[in-house]
């Protein structure tokens, strides 16, 4: 006996495999979404309560890889502006607020005489990490997310045994790149002309971009950026290190497009 799918059924059909395909793409996104909390801060502390806080955001924002950050407004709004009201040290408060907002993870911090202590906890399970301290935010958060911190970028100096990532080939690999596979901007083939650009790839311990910024295209308008993005991102590096471990790190490059090879 034959069977078939009926016109009805078919839209059903089609939206069950949409619904398996977006639960499956869910289900490996790499980023955790992060809640930091208002910290306390103790009267003597070189910046205030708000500053601190804001200190510590971005850290996380910019220091960091595989992180979603929730706002800073958000969380405001979510404690109808009254961030006092509450004991931002108790665990139970922690859990409630992380689930609410639906964090992965939630930052507790407080900064005690001259160094800030920060800790981070699974709201879901309770389980916590930390704390870590240093009078400096950004190194206390440095401490306590070291497996995710991005060496390189400009919030703090590097270990002087860092050693940034290297692109695996030879240093003309992205103009020969983007000429192999077709994505030179056609008018700026036409007119014969090439392209200066400063990049910078977060690269993972496994050698592999996981974020690409591109800035200061000279000259703009050509779609010169689309197709050296689509060049770094097929790229592979050697990994940055600390001593003798692998790291994340930045491969920062001013890049010359040619268009000849």
């Amino acid at each position: 006996m034959k069977h078939s799918i009926s016109h009805l059924s078919i839209p059903v059909f089609i939206l069950a495999i949409l619904l398996c395909w977006s639960s499956s793409a869910n289900s490996s996104a790499l980023d955790d979404r992060i809640l930091v909390l208002p910290l306390v801060c103790n009267p003597d502390f070189e910046l205030d309560a708000e500053d601190l806080w804001r200190t510590v955001l971005h850290g996380y924002m910019e220091g960091t890889s595989n992180i979603e950050v929730i706002p800073m407004e958000k969380v405001i709004e979510a404690m109808e502006g009254d961030t006092l009201r509450y004991d931002l040290l108790a665990f139970g408060e922690a859990m409630e607020w992380g689930q609410r907002l639906d964090a992965d993870f939630v930052i507790m911090g407080e900064a005690l005489g001259t160094e800030v202590s920060l800790q981070r906890m699974d709201p879901w399970t309770g389980e916590s990490f930390g704390p870590y301290s240093a009078e400096d935010p950004l190194v206390a958060v440095r401490k306590l997310e070291i497996e995710r911190w991005v060496y390189g970028r400009k919030l703090l100096s590097p270990p002087t045994d860092y050693h940034p990532p290297q692109i695996v080939d030879a240093s003309d690999t992205i103009t020969a790149w983007i000429h192999e596979n077709g994505e030179y901007p056609p008018d700026a083939i036409i007119s014969l002309k090439g392209c200066v650009a400063n990049v910078a790839v977060t690269v993972s311990p496994e050698g592999v971009p996981i974020d690409i910024r591109i800035h200061h295209v000279d000259p703009e308008g050509y779609e010169f950026e689309r197709a050296i993005a689509k060049a770094l991102w097929s790229m592979r590096f050697e990994p940055a290190m600390i001593g003798d471990k692998v790291v994340h790190g930045m491969w920062i490059s001013t890049v010359y497009i040619s268009p000849t090879m």
